[in-house]
């Protein structure tokens, strides 16, 4: 089956593209400047708008002052146990010793998600959690045994490419791994059914199956009442005091997302497995008109009618199961995760997992690569050669100075936007005229991206709707995908590395990093550290032309010149005004005009719906002024 036709069928739900173009591309991805070799990240803002926390926050802050929490710090990958296995039993059986609780994480992937599956693989072994790969097709079973994870094959044969949730090769897949988990549960083994965009930090068994000393106090107040349910699903709502202060009184009213589910292997639990999938394959009546698993078990839990009395506790009785649903404190989604922050925003909060949701940029695997190294959790070894060659780090700058009253919403975002963008724009010519490949920059945001056309954040305080009851977390370091579609500088053949890349590649030595400093004592970015071994120049702050910056940082034997990484400070915007050459200048015009040009809208209603908006007139001329600003460099000024 040629390799750009393959569907990726990874348990994750996916827009999808062919994913041979995606394993070889760039690096991607920025968290924190370059941390560790130039700047660290922006810190995050005080609120000004909040005068007290919200009342959730108030009644758990001594529980979570209280709560002791295992360290976040990454373990060593665990050594290989070596090829296996025939069969299910036999992979159950290698990856839960016969001492162990008789639960076990699965996912379910083809080849087409290679480095998504060997970066979810590598997490589950550092973190010591029993799993078993089920691997649809025979080159992800061999890449599945060579890293040693317990995996066995299904081969599910021929799939046509199509991504849809109503094509054929999607039902084939979710009929296949509905089949499998319930063989799972019917063999005796609780089974925690996961996709591969899900990102595994720490072992839930704990959590699931004892609660007891090895579980922070604040989980416990969750997992004694979880511990009842047959069936479990993690939830996309977007509020995760909210949601813990109010468990299934918030969760049951959104929607429950399949990318975490858990069914116990009670006979209960078994008999919901069993009719899931037959309700997958074929279901009857209102199912068969259903094109997911997860339509399937949304409307499945719900048969009986609402529940009442459900505020405030974790499960319910169904007529056939009892329901739980999982804490987004602790199984992220992707908003909680990659934008509010949960490990920074909410003191003694320590997530299990975080699913890549809430993705822009097409939703792609791409995206969802980027997100994980967005924050340091890409664990898949990129080529030697993304490591090789030399790079230009420009700085953010100081972004306070440009919002001194620490405003937020739209209006002041997208302003502080125009500039962020400025400063890339400058940063990569200067990049190209350099020979060098540009390393992002970081951006800060100081308004919520919103996800579907429908939600309007105007009319939640510039948060993203369900997200604002937690109180304001902005402004905060943005997603790359918040601002660049990188999708369009890989299609523009543009190079770059994500702003950790250094950090993760251990590519900087003791005399690899050289800091120009602007002249003029223009302040950094907040947070911003030079390594000790760091050697620094200064440069006049004066605009260059792509000849003239060749002859300030280009000098042979100069610090500037034999670094591995050259980092502008505080950052590049007027630092380069024009190419010598006509052509040049036209070229890298069409580029980046390009590049700009596949930035997504901020929110469509606001821009496609002014008035239903509510917009500000600020809002409005910032909206009018970033869209219909030109941002060519043929022979402008620094902009």
């Amino acid at each position: 089956m040629p390799s750009v036709a393959r569907t990726m069928l990874c348990g994750a739900i996916l827009v999808t593209v062919a994913y041979i173009g995606m394993c070889l591309v760039y690096v991607t991805g920025p968290v924190a400047g370059l941390v560790g070799i130039g700047a660290a990240a922006p810190a995050r803002a005080q609120p000004s708008a909040l005068a007290a926390q919200p009342v959730w926050q108030q009644q758990l802050a001594p529980i979570m002052q209280q709560s002791a929490v295992p360290t976040t710090a990454v373990q060593p990958a665990v050594v290989s146990m070596g090829p296996c296995c025939a069969d299910l039993p036999s992979a159950l059986a290698r990856a839960v010793p016969a001492s162990a609780p008789k639960m076990v994480l699965v996912t379910f992937c083809n080849a087409a998600f290679k480095g998504m599956l060997l970066n979810f693989a590598e997490h589950l072994r550092r973190a010591h959690i029993p799993h078993v790969i089920g691997a649809v097709d025979r080159e992800a079973f061999e890449l599945m045994q060579e890293a040693g994870s317990p995996t066995y094959l299904i081969d599910i044969g021929h799939v046509d490419g199509s991504s849809s949730h109503s094509g054929a090769s999607w039902k084939k897949f979710a009929v296949t791994r509905t089949e499998e988990v319930a063989k799972v549960v019917a063999l005796g083994y609780s089974v925690i059914m996961t996709d591969v965009d899900v990102l595994w930090l720490r072992d839930p068994i704990p959590y699931f199956v004892t609660c007891g000393a090895a579980v922070a106090e604040i989980e416990r107040q969750s997992c004694t009442e979880i511990m009842m349910a047959d069936v479990l699903a993690s939830s996309d709502n977007l509020s995760p005091g909210k949601n813990l202060q109010q468990g299934l009184g918030d969760a049951y009213w959104g929607t429950f997302n399949t990318g975490i589910v858990v069914i116990r292997a009670t006979e209960a639990g078994k008999a919901f497995a069993q009719k899931w999938h037959e309700y997958v394959e074929d279901g009857p009546g209102v199912y068969a008109g259903l094109t997911s698993d997860q339509q399937v078990f949304n409307r499945l839990v719900r048969e009986g009618g609402n529940p009442m009395g459900i505020h405030g506790h974790w499960t319910v009785k169904r007529p056939q199961i009892v329901l739980g649903t999982l804490p987004t404190m602790f199984f992220c989604n992707g908003h909680g995760y990659f934008v509010h922050r949960i490990e920074k925003s909410y003191s003694g909060a320590l997530p299990y997992s975080a699913h890549a949701t809430y993705t822009y940029d097409g939703s792609s695997a791409a995206a969802k690569e980027q997100r994980f190294r967005d924050v340091g959790h890409w664990a898949t070894p990129d080529p030697v050669e993304m490591s090789a060659g030399k790079f230009l780090a420009v700085g953010a700058g100081n972004l306070a100075s440009l919002n001194p009253h620490g405003e937020l919403g739209l209006g002041v975002h997208l302003q502080i936007l125009k500039h962020q963008l400025h400063n890339l724009r400058d940063g990569l010519a200067l990049a190209q005229a350099l020979g060098r490949t540009l390393v992002l920059p970081q951006f800060l945001c100081f308004c919520d991206k919103v996800w579907a056309g429908h939600d309007n954040v105007f009319l939640f305080q510039h948060m993203y709707p369900g997200a604002h009851a937690d109180g304001n977390y902005m402004p905060f370091e943005c997603p790359v995908d918040h601002v660049l579609q990188l999708s369009a500088w890989r299609r523009s053949a543009v190079s770059y590395r994500d702003a950790r890349f250094a950090e993760a590649q251990g590519a900087l030595g003791n005399r690899s990093l050289t800091i120009a400093r602007l002249a003029g004592g223009a302040p950094d970015a907040p947070g911003t550290h030079t390594p000790a071994h760091a050697r620094t120049v200064e440069v006049p702050a004066v605009p260059l032309s792509d000849v003239t910056a060749r002859e300030l940082f280009g000098i042979p034997g100069s610090a500037a010149a034999e670094a591995t990484v050259l980092r502008v400070l505080p950052s590049a915007q007027g630092l380069f005004c024009k190419f010598a050459v006509a052509d040049a200048a036209k070229a890298f015009d069409v580029c980046f005009e390009k590049l700009i040009g596949a930035i997504e809208p901020w929110c469509s209603e606001c821009h496609g719906q002014i008035a239903f908006a509510r917009a500000s007139l600020s809002d409005l001329l910032a909206v009018a002024k970033l869209y219909g600003e030109d941002f060519t460099r043929g022979g402008g000024g620094a902009g």
